[in-house]
């Protein structure tokens, strides 16, 4: 632009060369998007009318789950990012139920295949999606477990809620069936992998997230079994852990939650359902609640006891 040739100061001031590059980006995915369906489906045909959403529901219905991921986190930020990753994972998650699989033959790919993406250090949520999943993991019929751990481990930093929308999917979709234990163990651990041990709260995926789940879709025994597992380890803490246990709020479970639990048994009990299983349960729950409660009124008084001796030997020392 500095050179003469390209005309006088005054001409170049009134030039404009400028690319786009987010611009140049989005074009690129959609443009690849076109390119691997049409590998897939020779018929298929893309037209600038129709709506991003519209080849969203192409590629995950195709399982080309990278690529919509991709248009994801280029096209929506924050809580439409959010609810579009939502979509995405509902689907997922209900391939894996057998009454909703889909065992359609698909194109087999080379596991050299994968979908380029291009590399941007414009935000968090588009370097997560830099390394793809080859797409043979995603066009195989009866690994659609091992595909959604393996997208829910990938973006659930991203969207702490993700655990959540796939668990209440699958009971939704599937009344029996039974929730695997890598999912139910991201509502049981925190960041860097622990176990919640105090109490029942943490982030939007935590023990008294599944607890509710449970208990919404009426499995009353897991529920159960979900509380007395956190209950009976806080009655029971090591003494190194006797003062934490005894601060005020050093633990926290959803005794509303609790409530309507031991309210879903009376009522089963009285309709005559499961009669026996429900007297067990609440059997199981009563007694874990009651050792529990006992628990707190002990702490609370070692705390009141503890803190009225302080004060008399303050008065002492005056």
């Amino acid at each position: 632009m500095e050179n003469s040739a390209f005309g006088t100061d005054s001409e170049l001031s009134r030039l404009q060369f400028c690319v786009d590059i987010e611009i140049l980006e989005k074009e690129y995915i959609l443009t690849e998007a076109q390119y691997m369906l049409s590998t897939l489906k020779s018929i298929f045909d893309f037209s600038e009318s129709q709506s991003i959403e519209s080849l969203m529901d192409i590629l995950i219905n195709e399982k080309l789950y990278d690529l919509a991921f991709t248009i994801v986190l280029k096209f929506w930020k924050e809580s439409g990012m959010k609810k579009q990753l939502e979509c995405v994972f509902s689907v997922i998650a209900q391939q894996c139920c057998p009454n909703r699989a889909d065992n359609k033959s698909r194109r087999s790919l080379t596991d050299s295949q994968q979908v380029p993406l291009l590399p941007s250090s414009e935000n968090d949520a588009w370097e997560i999606n830099n390394k793809s999943i080859p797409v043979t993991q995603q066009l195989q019929g009866s690994n659609h477990w091992e595909t959604l751990e393996l997208y829910l481990d990938k973006y659930k930093d991203l969207h702490p809620r993700l655990p959540v929308i796939v668990a209440e999917t699958l009971l939704y979709t599937d009344p029996e069936i039974e929730l695997p234990l890598w999912l139910v163990q991201m509502f049981k651990t925190n960041n860097a992998g622990n176990k919640i041990s105090w109490g029942m709260s943490g982030k939007e995926a935590d023990p008294a997230a599944l607890f509710r789940l449970y208990i919404n879709y009426g499995r009353h025994a897991e529920a159960t079994n979900l509380l007395v597992e956190y209950l009976e380890p806080f009655a029971s803490s090591r003494p190194a852990d006797l003062l934490h246990r005894k601060k005020m709020s050093a633990a926290w479970f959803p005794y509303t939650a609790v409530e309507r639990l031991w309210c879903q048994l009376g009522d089963m009990q009285r309709a005559g359902h499961s009669v026996d299983q429900c007297d067990r349960l609440k059997k199981l729950l009563h007694g874990a609640l009651m050792s529990h409660l006992q628990q707190v009124v002990v702490d609370s008084g070692d705390v009141l006891s503890s803190v009225g001796d302080g004060q008399g030997m303050e008065g002492l020392s005056n």
